[in-house]
């Protein structure tokens, strides 16, 4: 079954990579632009600590959370046999703005909660959640109901959910990992390298957003949701 979910979620990504690029590229592009202007959100320091640009962090946090928002509304759109553009999945995406955001927050700090716990548990807490920007986004729910479904429709399939994910974030890192690798030796390193592999992350990062939401279609078809 895990592996029919899989299959699924490449081929509905590769059918239609032109139009969920339209939205993952430029948001991605977006981000660039904030932390050219404003600074990395982490940078390393020379005693070996961390500093943290709260500004970028927030700003990224709110176009990251309007991205997905946006493609959210690019997926069911194809589903429903037609591509938006992005001017039009923009604005429905605004019209869910702040629900996504309390929403993400709240998935953001339990998957981070898990996180200082161990990895898994981070991963769990998250894919148990990971239905509630679904919900907000497409049937238009408060953040608190959202996350409440999302724990419900995921009781049943979340161990296979968890492997699948995890299996795809793990090829997605060694897909990154080998394509900075090679603009890193093509160009070196600098700000063009960085912005264009910033830009096939965010593109390839979008198969996630794709099996999470074939699992979305599944459990609202389970609970009778129209």
């Amino acid at each position: 079954m895990l592996s029919e979910r899989l299959r699924e979620t490449f081929s509905f990504w590769w059918r239609n990579l032109p139009a969920i690029a339209l939205i993952a590229i430029p948001f991605s592009l977006l981000s660039s632009l904030m932390t050219l202007i404003l600074g990395a959100p982490l940078t390393a320091q020379p005693d070996e600590t961390i500093s943290v640009n709260g500004t970028t962090l927030s700003l990224i946090f709110i176009i990251r959370t309007f991205a997905e928002a946006a493609l959210i509304v690019q997926l069911a759109a194809i589903l429903a046999g037609k591509a938006r553009g992005i001017g039009e999945c923009s604005l429905l995406a605004l019209a869910v703005m702040p629900a996504m955001l309390l929403c993400n927050l709240a998935v953001l700090m339990g998957a981070t909660l898990g996180l200082f716990l161990f990895i898994l548990p981070g991963a769990w807490i998250y894919i148990r959640l990971s239905m509630a920007p679904f919900v907000v986004t497409l049937e238009k729910a408060g953040p608190a109901e959202a996350l409440k479904q999302s724990v419900l429709r995921t009781r049943a399939t979340q161990w296979e959910m968890l492997a699948g994910w995890l299996a795809m974030l793990l090829g997605l890192l060694a897909v990154s990992g080998m394509a900075g690798a090679i603009l890193t030796n093509l160009s070196g390193s600098n700000m063009a390298a960085g912005i264009i592999l910033d830009l096939l992350t965010a593109v390839a990062g979008a198969v996630l957003h794709v099996f999470l939401f074939r699992y979305y279609g599944l459990t609202r078809e389970q609970t009778g949701q129209p």
